[in-house]
């Protein structure tokens, strides 16, 4: 039981991403290969490419979700605050509500894109 609720939530959130994934332009297919995904999504976020491997370090990793999902809520014009906090613990419900929501992909504010 407790294994069919886990592959049950691990789809909806991989669903959810690759809608997420068409919102910004981007095949949503690449939602469901490992560590392309991350790659993708901070392409997406205007991150710079090297970011990916501080998803490697240990410790370091936390902040690097945590700024990703900071970039990601700042996307879709929600609050920096309750969606950053939202898809850091419960990416099970933030995710989804992003994807399949109404909720349009806008891109990064002029005040946060890279110089």
């Amino acid at each position: 039981m407790t294994f069919l609720l886990y592959f049950i939530v691990i789809t909806v959130n991989l669903v959810a991403l690759s809608k997420i994934f068409e919102k910004a332009g981007f095949p949503s297919k690449s939602a469901y290969i490992p560590i392309y995904n991350i790659f993708i999504l901070i392409k997406i976020l205007d991150i710079p490419t090297p970011f990916i491997f501080f998803y490697f370090i240990p410790l370091i990793n936390i902040m690097a979700y945590a700024y990703t999902c900071y970039k990601l809520s700042q996307c879709f014009n929600k609050g920096p605050v309750f969606y950053t906090i939202g898809i850091f613990l419960l990416p099970f419900v933030f995710i989804p509500v992003l994807g399949f929501g109404k909720s349009q992909f806008t891109g990064i504010p002029l005040r946060m894109m890279s110089i």
